[in-house]
């Protein structure tokens, strides 16, 4: 469904991703792990079309969006749906707006077919009935399940996570985690997440790519990645402080 051959992207004289390879199966989980600033939200901005690769190229089922002029590659992205680390709601706009703004701006439903939309991907995070409150009433877990319902406004086949947990407390981590597994269960998408939070990707991936320092540093299932002997790898699944890997004071 996502396949990518030799990514790198440069900002300035900076590299931030370098020679990325990877694919993602259809109906596959896929996460995206590593540090802090190694490209894992660069690399989910590729997929999706945000951002265009110094070299290298992104395949969507074996059509090349890097080549796409923006009325292909919006065509292409109406078959998936993003879910931003802040939830990135309008904040001007009432819950019902904000999850009903992709079919106002990508399909011809009436106001009232539309209606209907919103409150059955509002009843599938849980949040039925909620249409009329703004975000600023919401908690922070309910933003996030808003913005979940609002990407998967045009039914896509491809899903993407950018640290879905993060900010969120334990309980509302887990309710998250319990929402996009079910999601998976019932619509059967393909997900990439990007997080750095271990048992998120251990309870829905499966498969994990780790980056470090802009490169793949392994992929595989959850058990080969969590068996792997690297030192680096067993560092940062552990959370240690001591390793190959150093964090300077401003780290």
């Amino acid at each position: 469904m996502i396949r990518i051959e030799g990514l790198s992207k440069d900002f300035g004289t900076r590299r931030v991703l370098s020679d990325i390879n990877m694919t993602v199966e259809r109906g596959e989980v896929v996460s995206i792990i590593g540090l802090s600033g190694c490209g894992k939200s660069t690399l989910l901005r590729h997929i999706i079309g945000l951002l265009r690769p110094t070299a290298g190229h992104v395949y969507i089922e074996d059509e090349d969006i890097t080549a796409m002029g923006d009325a292909a590659l919006n065509r292409v992205r109406r078959r998936m749906g993003m879910v931003f680390q802040y939830g990135a709601l309008f904040d001007s706009m009432t819950v019902g707006d904000n999850v009903a703004f992709p079919l106002r701006q990508h399909t011809s439903l009436t106001r009232e077919e539309a209606a209907l939309k919103v409150a059955e991907k509002l009843d599938m995070v849980g949040l039925g009935g909620t249409e009329q409150l703004y975000p600023s009433e919401l908690s922070g877990g309910m933003q996030k399940r808003v913005a979940l319902a609002r990407a998967l406004a045009l039914e896509p086949e491809i899903l993407l996570f950018d640290e879905p947990t993060t900010g969120l407390d334990p309980v509302t981590t887990s309710t998250i985690e319990e929402k996009i597994d079910a999601l998976q269960r019932r619509l059967r998408p393909t997900m990439v997440i990007v997080t750095h939070h271990m048992p998120t990707v251990y309870a829905l991936s499966d498969r994990i790519v780790m980056l470090h320092e802009g490169r793949v540093m392994i992929k595989g299932t959850v058990d080969e990645v969590r068996n792997s002997d690297d030192p680096l790898v067993q560092q940062f699944l552990q959370g240690r402080a001591e390793g190959p890997i150093k964090l300077g004071l401003g780290g």
